[in-house]
């Protein structure tokens, strides 16, 4: 008995069109625009990762504590787990980023990667009193411009 498939979002045809367009962007100096095929490839590879991540969303709401821990975990049998891989690749920018030679592609994605950074920190902030009420103490105790690194580190104390 074969049993089900194992499910998979990106078929190995989409990572080839991904590497495709990233080399594309990286090594083109004048941009070619895309074609009608290729725009809606994206488009719909787009509109399929968002269906996705709204299933997660869905799955991380209402399932039971010890199944998101398989999922949702900051460990896995690698170095790290899945979802921290995802966290990780949300918010990178490279090692060689410099603010100073950005190129416009890297300017756009520094602007979003502060804005994900930004709305991670507030909802931190908000979740801190339940979930560790030491840390936000450290985190309030600052006056003004207070050293932010001791403020920073504050995250790790209701750990």
């Amino acid at each position: 008995m074969a049993g089900r498939p194992a499910f998979r979002l990106l078929l190995e045809e989409d990572r080839t069109f991904g590497r495709y367009l990233r080399e594309r962007y990286e090594k083109t100096e004048r941009k070619k625009p895309l074609t009608t095929s290729e725009r809606k490839r994206i488009h719909d590879k787009v509109k399929q990762i968002i269906r996705t991540i709204e299933d997660l969303t869905w799955f991380a709401e209402n399932w039971p504590e010890p199944q998101l821990r398989l999922i949702f975990t900051t460990e896995g049998k690698e170095r790290m787990s899945p979802f921290m891989r995802l966290i990780h690749a949300v918010v990178e920018m490279g090692s060689n980023y410099d603010p100073n030679k950005a190129t416009d592609e890297e300017k756009e994605r520094a602007k979003r990667v502060r804005e994900v950074c930004r709305e991670l920190l507030l909802l931190l902030g908000r979740k801190s009193p339940s979930l560790a009420p030491n840390a936000l103490r450290v985190l309030l105790a600052g006056h003004g411009d207070a050293d932010l690194s001791l403020r920073l580190q504050a995250l790790r104390i209701g750990y």
